[in-house]
């Protein structure tokens, strides 16, 4: 008689265990069927895009010689309402013929991510110094970049 009230009494709490399943099941599947998005209204406040980073091409390597590297600096690197400015110097230690330089300025973020590469040819007299200066990343003149100088070599 005790194993049948046990097993009795273990039937009618497996039961309420299925009819309690089964009201959560359909209460539930009630509330997802109804549920609706909230929409947008005119007055909801939408994130502004991110503007889009422009295109640079990697395709094609800079030209640098470690040996001319050594003749040329980045001097400075100087925000304008125009874009980027990178200056500096190159030297031509050659006492008999004009060198003629390609200088290549990479402009990047704070964290690495170059937005715009440009070059620029000098030509230096023997045994003199030269200026050299390329203006790039036109379209990032309100953020705060870094001027690298990615190459230096002499000019085809």
């Amino acid at each position: 008689m005790d194993d049948r009230r046990r097993n009795g009494t273990a039937a009618r709490r497996a039961g309420a265990w299925v009819s309690t399943g089964a009201a959560l099941a359909l209460a539930l599947s009630g509330c997802v069927a109804g549920f609706t998005p909230p929409q947008p209204t005119a007055t909801s406040a939408r994130p502004k895009p991110a503007p889009a980073l422009p295109t640079v091409s990697f395709a094609t390597p800079v030209p640098n010689d470690p040996a001319q590297r050594k003749n040329a600096a980045l001097t400075s690197c100087q925000k304008g309402a125009d874009g980027w400015t990178a200056s500096g110097t190159a030297k031509n230690p050659d006492t008999a013929k004009v060198l003629t330089y390609l200088v290549t300025v990479s402009f990047a973020t704070t964290g690495g991510t170059v937005l715009d590469r440009a070059s620029t040819t000098i030509s230096v007299r023997p045994g003199a110094t030269a200026t050299w200066q390329i203006t790039g990343a036109q379209d990032f003149a309100d953020q705060d970049l870094r001027c690298i100088l990615r190459g230096v070599a002499l000019a085809p």
